[in-house]
């Protein structure tokens, strides 16, 4: 962890802050996006979303879009300030990579807000669901702790999270060895490809839940 007036290596610091980011990124937007239509449902408002002509999976899109671009700009700036504060200086060896990076996260954060907009109305029980999947995630991503420190056996989860792979595309901008830059971006493309096809279904089963019930609120 950083500490005031340390002398940590300015790559060990850089990794740090970025999976610190990441991680207050990925869980303020899932709950930030996931209460979006509980909100709306509360104030009543749900039915006339649904009354408008325009698709309630582009609304909610662009809804978790900004979520995703608020926690960006806050975790941004937080691990631009703290660190300095504390005496520590962050080190990009590629700075030019730092905006697809940038890029790179706020799409999968849309992707996954979208997703779990639709889950938490889906289910009664999909808040304790993200509430349990949280520190596994954050653990197996490796933004956490280090990959190296979990059993070779249970690592392989971490090639299917998005958070993961978003860590190594910064780290390959900070200039971390043995960061696949071409194939952090590619499996992320598949992965936010994955997240808005599942978000895509499950508003597609709400919608039809709605319709075959003559019911707007879909919880």
């Amino acid at each position: 962890m950083l500490s005031a007036g340390g002398h940590t290596d300015p790559l060990h610091t850089t990794s740090l802050v970025t999976g610190t980011s990441l991680l207050s990124l990925w869980s303020a937007t899932i709950w930030s996006s996931g209460m979006l239509l509980r909100r709306e449902i509360r104030f009543g408002t749900l039915s006339s979303l649904l009354a408008r002509p325009t698709d309630l999976r582009l609304i909610v899109a662009g809804k978790a879009l900004g979520a995703g671009a608020t926690a960006l700009a806050l975790s941004t700036a937080v691990s631009a300030v703290v660190p300095a504060a504390l005496g520590h200086r962050l080190h990009f060896t590629h700075p030019a990579l730092l905006l697809p990076a940038a890029v790179f996260a706020l799409v999968s954060a849309t992707a996954v807000g979208t997703l779990f907009a639709g889950l938490f109305i889906a289910s009664r029980s999909a808040g304790r669901i993200a509430e349990a999947l949280l520190f596994p995630v954050f653990l197996l991503s490796g933004a956490l702790l280090p990959l190296t420190v979990l059993p070779s056996w249970l690592r392989w989860p971490s090639a299917l999270l998005d958070l993961r792979w978003l860590r190594e595309f910064a780290l390959a901008a900070a200039g971390a060895p043995h960061s696949p830059l071409l194939t952090a971006a590619a499996v992320l493309a598949v992965c936010v490809a994955a997240q808005f096809a599942a978000g895509h279904a499950v508003f597609g089963r709400l919608l039809g839940r709605a319709v075959k019930e003559g019911s707007l609120d879909l919880h």
